[in-house]
């Protein structure tokens, strides 16, 4: 989801238990963590637990052109409207996620034009979207040479610390752009984004430079489909009345099953079935985003409901939105199946998410360093999860016909 101006949103995951429709809040005891105390609480219930997760849209943003921005050309020489050119070529490459095209454009334009904080912030960009954090830092610094506390590049400064995990630098980094920004609609979110890094401070998993974050999806509990239950059956809704919605939706869903099941190292199958009835995992699609929002947010691209006991899970439920969360507009197969791929991370056990900007499981999707694939991280992680069980003959998802 992109905002006005490109800057980010982002929204905490939350949990809660229900019983029927109703929900039961437990008592704060110090010392004894959220998960315990659901877990307390339901074992003098129905023994059953319900995770939910939302999956947030936070984009790392993108210095739009602007006349401020080329506000201090004095003339039109034929190279400044050069760079001016290359600089809203490279705007577009950006945007699509096309970085190292976009890289290659925007040396150019600095070289043109090296006193345009702009330019270097998406020089930055794309440097760090194409893998070089090093370059990106340098970029961003000399945007912020030439423009003070310029909001993108702060933000991107933050970003690039939280990738190669120094954390603290990284909640410095967000702080300095809240002080700066304080009374910016996103501000809120950073806000949040700094109190889930404090949060994850010194907690296993928490660098983001490890070959996994099993840790960090396990810290409070560990979950995970039994054997008995494979292959998952799974129903996806059709959403022949959902507005804005594609088939190339249906085929990112699948892909992502697909993808999560290959991670696994074929030791999870799905089959698809016609009916809710039989299903396991039930997908649907929304293009209202309050079925995906929690207490009125306006932050969330998905959910998704996992229903677990004694560490297994017994049914999951996803939800996708189809539409931009504020924007006009269409969202991009891309963002979809980022979407996808993260809520699936969620219902097929990793109940947490990583500190690194660079895997699906990433506190949020819609960041562009963040691919519609999964990384090194996320497959090891899932990997591991599953890798007592044993590898399936056939993985290949058959239909199973309506009973």
């Amino acid at each position: 989801m992109t905002l006005q101006n490109g800057l980010p949103v982002f929204s905490l995951t939350q949990d809660k238990i229900l019983r029927g429709n109703k929900a039961y809040k437990t008592v704060t005891t110090p010392g004894q963590s959220l998960l315990k105390r659901q877990l307390a609480l339901l074992n003098n219930l129905t023994g059953v637990l319900l995770l939910v997760h939302l999956v947030a849209g936070f984009n790392l943003p993108v210095v739009a052109e602007t006349a401020s921005n080329f506000e201090h050309m004095r003339t039109t020489s034929n190279e400044q409207t050069q760079a001016r050119q290359l600089f809203i070529e490279a705007l577009l490459l950006l945007r699509e996620n096309k970085a190292f095209a976009a890289r290659q454009i925007l040396e150019r334009a600095a070289e043109l034009e090296p006193d345009n904080a702009a330019i270097h912030c998406n020089l930055g960009l794309a440097y760090q979207n194409s893998g070089n954090v090093t370059q990106a830092m340098h970029e961003f610094a000399n945007a912020l040479k030439l423009k003070p506390n310029m909001p993108e590049a702060t933000l991107n400064t933050a970003g690039c610390y939280q990738s190669i995990g120094k954390t603290q630098e990284a909640i410095e980094w967000y702080k300095k752009y809240v002080h700066n920004n304080p009374h910016a609609p996103e501000t809120k979110q950073v806000k949040d984004i700094i109190k889930a890094l404090e949060i994850s401070l010194g907690k296993p998993g928490s660098d983001p430079s490890c070959a996994d974050y099993f840790d960090s999806i396990t810290g409070e509990g560990t979950y995970r489909w039994p054997s008995t239950s494979l292959p998952i059956k799974v129903f996806i809704d059709p959403a022949e009345d959902v507005e804005a919605f594609r088939e190339s939706f249906h085929q990112a869903l699948l892909e992502s099953f697909d993808a999560w099941m290959l991670a696994t190292q074929n030791r999870l199958a799905y089959v698809l079935v016609q009916e809710k009835s039989q299903a396991n995992i039930i997908c649907e699609w929304t293009s209202n985003p309050q079925e995906v929002s929690e207490a009125n947010t306006q932050s969330e691209r998905g959910m998704a409901h996992i229903y677990a006991k004694d560490g297994n899970i017994r049914h999951a439920t996803v939800k996708i939105l189809t539409r931009p969360m504020l924007d006009q507009g269409s969202v991009s197969d891309d963002d979809i199946k980022k979407a996808c791929l993260h809520e699936l991370g969620h219902v097929l056990g990793l109940q947490g998410h990583s500190t690194n900007n660079h895997d699906v499981m990433f506190f949020t999707v819609d960041t562009s360093t963040v691919w519609p694939v999964l990384s090194k991280r996320d497959k090891a992680t899932i990997a591991r999860l599953y890798e007592k069980y044993p590898k399936l003959a056939d993985p290949t998802p058959p239909v199973v016909p309506p009973q």
